[in-house]
């Protein structure tokens, strides 16, 4: 990952918008980030990762993380970075906030979206986590490209078990845990077994003696299925006739039934003619007249009943105009007074701010008292702060008098030292693999007498024994065969019989059979018994050959191995002489190297006592700074509480000369309560008469609106009824006179007959109907009569024929039941036996896979392999490390693993023993960690083929020394001929003049941070 561009906004003490281009930081190879504590750099790295990952160090999300990380001056946040990948895609990140206006502390979740450059054109992704991108989960990826404070010792602490995830994650070594795949394929095997085992279970002991058996009982079933089909044939055909003249018969019987029920309903049919004449007379003369009748007098009723309650509605109207009149005119004299309310509201709205200005006059007077007393204070701090560092630099000048002049003289005679003992173990080291190997040459000929060879000309001996063998297995099988043949042709011979012809030659006659010989039998057994002693020997013997091989291997491997180790103590020894020959220091005997470190340690301890006296200055000297910046922001505060409080006296004076109705002397009557009371009910009082003005013409206005409709809607409704009741009269004397036409003595007469609601068309066709099917009733039965005139039926005979041909079907379908069962149990019977031989050697099969898959299994089992591809990972990564550890520590630390993948560090100052990693000291822990990171860094890159590799590091470098801080940053120097970017957060003044170009951090009080490009 290569950073191209950052833009920050309302992140932390990033209160203004902030961008940052990477272009010219990443070409110089190695850059800074330089500021005050808390100025904000790291909180650089931190929106990087919250960008790509949504996570952060400082918070969680039980933390109320969204509030927190937003700037308390800003109610927007926004974080947008964009890198290139390790296949130069462009990739862009961002992450959008907004704070809610009404509740301050209501931030809700921020908006995180992520981009990919295609065409010129940002394409969303679907997801906004960056470790499907960077295949590096968050805390890798603060392990390896991005390391915030306090993580950067993190990976040399690591548990074997975190450490070991961590390999995994990086370098994707999931795909060497094929424990999951061989459980996959035992499960699917055991599964397949059981299948297997299961189905020979369900076809059991099937065999050809059964399928015989039951051929033979086919056969007899289909011979009486035959001659049962003959004699159905037979009766099926006088039962055909039978049924023809049965169903005449029947058809008779069904006619007569017929014509009786149609005959019985004869004069319910006469009576419902009858009805339908009365109907259709009253339907037609009087329906008419008596529906307008009924509608006359309905509407007559309800136009009386609108007239009652217009006529109430009327006068109620009246009573409201009236009172509507008298309410308008005392609320006309309140509406005259409503721009003088208004004025008096604004007045009360100038004597609020007049009161908020004179408290806020009053707290800053309190405030600029304080502040005059907290300068004093930190001014009577810095003196005494002065007075320390005087003393401190005083002290150092005479501990540095003290010092030896050339103290790096030690350091040169110590490496001398160091490593005369580090090629002495080297010799013994080696001297000691020889031995071993020597022991291991002799302990290697000593097993050559357990396999009956001798060690000087074994493979001779064993190459003669091996031809005795086969030599004598090849003769006796070929006497093995001759006897064989000799079986074979007593075998045909017992078979032959005289006049029949030889199976071999054809001949007829056989005057002298072959006759069974016992000593041949004895003879072919012992053959076999010296061909087994033979063969069991042959193959001890190749089994003893095998393993004289292996022993053979082994010793001269040994004796190549000791060949090399001999060459080493040679070469070992000549540095050993030439080292000697180098020691030049006057002053110091390379024998004794007791007084050396006596001298050596009392100088070191002077110089980690003037170290510390440094130390102590410079944190001395920090706090100084600190003190001279807190009464600087005092004294600027001070100033800006003086301007505020004239401000507010301005604003007082100006306000009381716009008041108009409220004097200025009255003021100091008033309080904020009784302001916010006043103008309330000025405003209630306003808002009220506006209102009730408005009604009042709206109601007046609609009151005379409704007076003129409601009067013309009654003298409407009273023309109305007058006619109807002239219509009333007509209609009453029509229906008189047709009551008296038709001699009918009522209208209740007329009413009862339509009440009927007889459905004309629907009844007539009933009837019609009713008639058409009584005449071809008729018809039919006389028809019938004469068809049967001279024909019988026997009931019984036909029943007896009937029920003797339904036996003889349920006979027959028995049989073609058993049939078709015997037929498909043969069929059955004769594919298990087959798949019985298949399943049975599939099963084989199964079983032996069972056994290798069970030896997989125990190699993959408890993630074994995948802990070894680890710690190879973890070996090669340590090796790495040491060739910049060694530099860093001048050879006299080196990076070491135990059994269970700890770190330990080998002391070749201590002869070469090791301890924890935890002993080393601040500055040797950071120095370890920079390069266990730089070679994991390098491992990634590898990995991922890019071709650069960037790191970014806030940590460590106020733990070291000058010297050590040098080396430090000479190593990283050298990192930029490796085409490595390194990005350095730090307050140490030192590494800001040796970086020729970094960012400067500064956190304004009112605007927060600003970040700004440099060069030293």
């Amino acid at each position: 990952m290569l950073p191209k561009q950052l833009t920050i906004q309302g992140l932390y003490s990033y209160q203004e918008k902030q961008t940052i281009d990477f272009s010219k930081l990443t070409e110089a190879g190695i850059f800074g980030i330089f500021g005050a504590v808390g100025s904000g750099k790291s909180s650089i790295l931190e929106a990087i990762g919250f960008a790509l990952y949504g996570k952060t160090e400082r918070l969680n999300d039980r933390e109320n993380r969204n509030y927190n990380m937003m700037n308390l001056k800003s109610n927007e946040l926004l974080i947008d970075f964009e890198f290139e990948h390790y296949d130069h895609s462009i990739y862009r990140f961002t992450v959008k906030g907004r704070r809610n206006s009404r509740r301050f502390q209501d931030v809700k979740t921020f908006e995180r979206n992520a981009y990919k450059l295609e065409n010129e054109k940002w394409i969303p992704l679907e997801s906004a986590d960056a470790s499907n991108i960077l295949d590096l989960s968050y805390d890798n990826f603060r392990r390896t490209i991005i390391i915030p404070q306090g993580r950067f010792q993190e990976f040399l602490q690591l548990g074997n078990s975190d450490r070991t995830r961590m390999m995994m994650d990086i370098f994707h070594l999931e795909k060497y845990d094929l424990s999951d795949k061989v459980r996959t394929l035992e499960t699917e095997n055991e599964l397949n077994i059981s299948n297997l085992q299961g189905q020979i279970t369900s076809i059991g002991n099937s065999n050809k003696e059964d399928l015989l058996a039951k051929q033979e009982e086919l056969i007899s079933l289909q011979s009486k299925e035959k001659a049962l089909k003959c004699s159905i044939e037979k009766n099926e055909g006088e039962l055909q006739n039978s049924n023809k003249i049965k169903e005449q018969f029947d058809l008779l019987l069904q006619y007569q039934s017929n014509y009786t029920i149609l005959e019985n309903e004869k004069e319910k049919f006469q009576e419902r003619k009858k009805n339908i004449e009365k109907f259709q007379q009253a339907k037609l003369y009087f329906e008419p007249s008596l529906n307008r009748k009924k509608n006359l007098q309905t509407s007559i009723e309800n136009r009386n009943a609108f007239l009652q309650l217009s006529n109430t509605r009327s006068v109620q109207l009246d009573t409201d105009l009236e009172s509507k009149k008298q309410t308008w005119e005392t609320v006309q004299n309140d509406y005259t007074q409503l721009e003088k309310w208004q004025q008096q509201i604004q007045d009360i709205l100038i004597v609020q701010d007049i009161l908020d200005y004179q408290q806020q006059a009053k707290e800053t007077e309190t405030k600029i008292a304080i502040g005059k007393e907290h300068i004093d204070k930190e001014e009577k701090n810095k003196n005494l702060f002065i007075e320390k560092c005087n003393q401190l630099e005083e002290n150092i000048r005479l501990k540095k008098s003290n010092q030896p002049a050339n103290i790096f003289v030690y350091g040169e005679i110590g490496e001398w030292f160091q490593y005369k003992k580090v090629l002495q173990k080297q010799i013994a080291e080696v001297q000691q693999v020889i031995t071993i190997q020597q022991e291991r040459i002799a302990n290697g000929k000593a097993l050559f007498p357990t396999l009956s060879f001798n060690f000087e000309n074994w493979q001779q001996e064993s190459e003669q024994q091996k031809a005795q063998y086969k030599s004598t297995i090849n003769e006796q099988q070929e006497e093995k065969s001759k006897f064989a043949l000799t079986i074979e042709l007593h075998q045909y011979a017992q078979n032959m019989e005289e006049g029949k012809p030889c199976p071999l030659c054809g001949a007829i006659h056989h005057p002298n059979i072959l006759e069974s010989d016992t000593a041949i039998a004895e003879k072919q057994k012992a053959i076999d018994n010296i061909l087994l002693e033979n063969s069991q020997a042959l193959s001890l013997l190749e089994s003893n050959i095998s393993k004289a091989t292996r022993y053979a291997t082994e010793i001269n491997s040994c004796e190549e191995q000791i060949n090399i180790q001999s060459e080493i103590i040679k070469k070992t020894q000549q540095s050993l002489q030439l080292h000697e020959q180098k020691f030049s220091w006057n002053g110091f005997d390379s024998n004794d190297e007791n007084t050396f470190v006596s001298l050596r340690q009392q100088a070191e301890k002077n110089a980690k006592e003037i170290n510390e006296l440094e130390e102590k200055l410079s944190e001395q000297k920090k706090q100084l700074d600190n003190i001279k910046e807190t009464i600087n922001k005092y004294q600027n505060a001070l100033t800006e509480r003086q301007t505020q409080y004239q401000s507010a006296i301005d604003n007082i004076q100006t306000l009381s000369n716009r008041l108009q109705l409220i004097s200025s002397n009255d003021i100091s009557l008033y309080s904020k309560e009784k302001c916010l009371q006043t103008k309330t009910t000025l405003e209630v009082k306003i808002s009220y008469t506006k209102k009730q003005y408005e009604n009042l013409q709206k109601q007046l206005q609609e009151l005379d609106k409704n007076k003129a409709i409601l009067t013309a809607e009654i003298q409407a409704a009273q023309s109305e009824k007058e006619k109807e009741n002239n219509e009333l009269e007509i209609i009453l004397a029509e229906i008189q006179q047709l009551l008296g036409k038709h001699n009918i003595t009522s209208e209740e007469s007329v009413w009862k007959i339509l009440q009927q609601n007889i459905d004309l068309p629907k009844e007539n066709a009933a009837i019609q109907q009713y008639e058409n099917q009584l005449f071809a009733a008729e018809q039919k039965l006389e028809q019938q009569a004469i068809l049967l005139k001279d024909k019988t039926f026997d009931e019984e005979k036909w029943k007896l024929l009937y029920t003797e041909l339904q036996t003889d079907k349920a006979s027959l379908s028995n049989y073609t039941a058993v049939i078709a069962q015997l037929v498909q149990s043969i069929e059955q019977l004769h594919t298990s036996i087959e798949n019985r031989k298949k399943l049975e050697k599939t099963l084989h099969e199964k079983t032996l896979r069972k056994d290798n898959i069970q030896t997989l299994k125990n190699l993959f089992s408890g993630s074994g392999f995948v802990n070894y591809i680890s710690s190879v990972y973890l070996k090669n990564l340590c090796v790495a490390a040491n060739e910049r550890f060694s530099k860093l520590t001048h050879n006299q630390l080196h990076l070491e693993l135990n059994e269970n993948n700890e770190f330990l560090i080998r002391d070749l100052l201590n002869e070469g023993k090791t301890r924890s990693a935890k002993t080393l000291s601040g500055g040797q822990t950071f120095q370890a960690s920079l390069s266990l990171a730089l070679a994991l860094a390098d491992s990634v890159q590898y990995q991922n083929k890019s071709e650069q590799n960037f790191f970014f590091l806030d940590e460590g470098f106020g733990s070291l020394d000058k010297d050590a801080l040098s080396t430090i940053f000479d190593t990283l120097k050298s990192l930029r001929k490796e085409n490595r970017i390194i990005g350095i957060i730090s307050h140490v003044e030192e590494l800001q003049q040796e970086i020729p170009l970094s960012l400067f951090i500064e956190n304004d009080a009112e605007t927060g941070s600003h970040i700004h490009l440099q060069m030293s």
